[in-house]
Order: C-alpha cells, then sequence, then structure tokens
C-alpha cells in the first residue's frame, strides 16, 4: 500500500510540476485570468498528498470508501428517479452489490472512528447532530 501511495505521490507531483509551466506562460501571457483554471488542480493534488501520505494504510481506504459512497448516491438518485430509469435503463449494480459497498464504506468508516480521523463528521440531519440543516 505504502509503495503505491509513493508511486501516485510522484506521478502527481509530475502533474503538479507539469502544469506550472503553461500555468506560467499563460500567467505572463495576455490573458492571464486563463492561469487560474490550471491552479485548482494543483491546489487539489497537493492537498490529497497530503491527506494520503499522513496515513497511507487508513486514509488511502477513506479515499476508496468516499469513492464508494459517491457511487451508491449516484445509482440510489438514478434508482429513486422514474424519468432517469426511463432513459438509462435498470441500476448498473445489484441489490446485493449496493448492499457490499454500504457495508465497506462503514467499515471504512469505523475505521476513522476508531482512529480519531479528524474531519469525519455525522451527516446533517443525523441524529445528535444540533443545528445541521436537514435535507429532506
Amino acid at each position: 500500500m505504502a509503495l503505491e501511495v509513493g508511486l501516485d505521490r510522484h506521478a502527481s507531483a509530475y502533474r503538479t510540476f507539469a502544469a506550472t509551466v503553461p500555468f506560467r506562460i499563460a500567467a505572463d501571457g495576455t490573458d492571464p485570468i486563463a492561469a487560474y483554471t490550471l491552479l485548482r488542480p494543483m491546489v487539489e493534488i497537493n492537498v490529497l498528498m497530503r491527506f494520503l501520505t499522513k496515513n497511507p494504510e487508513l486514509h488511502v481506504e477513506l479515499w476508496n470508501a468516499e469513492g464508494e459512497r459517491n457511487v451508491l448516491a449516484m445509482v440510489e438518485e438514478h434508482d429513486a428517479n422514474e424519468a432517469l430509469r426511463a432513459r438509462w435503463g435498470q441500476s448498473p449494480l445489484t441489490a446485493e452489490e449496493r448492499a457490499e459497498r454500504r457495508d465497506s464504506v462503514a467499515a471504512a468508516r469505523r475505521q476513522a472512528q476508531a482512529a480519531g480521523v479528524v474531519g469525519r463528521q455525522k451527516r446533517p440531519g443525523a441524529a445528535g447532530n444540533k443545528g445541521a440543516a436537514r435535507r429532506d
């Protein structure tokens, strides 16, 4: 796992470095505001690499779980919307696959709670989360 993070870190660092050249050219060019379109990916790569290298074993697991959680959200939105089902057909995941993904996300959350990961918060409107906005 650590080797994978190391390789990813080098690849992302190279992408960030490679983006700085066009950024500098654009910033010095006739339309310097265009350079800002390159700035966000560089910042996101930096933030992601700092997160992953803090605790590679756990944070890579959390990163993957967040991806799974996003997939589940899209699939559940698809299943709940009749227009989407009519246009795109049946859900791409079976009920068993969705349950398996929910279990893996829940396991990653438990690991994060046990490790005391900063930033792991309850969903808005969840029980015990006073003052949070509720989504209906």
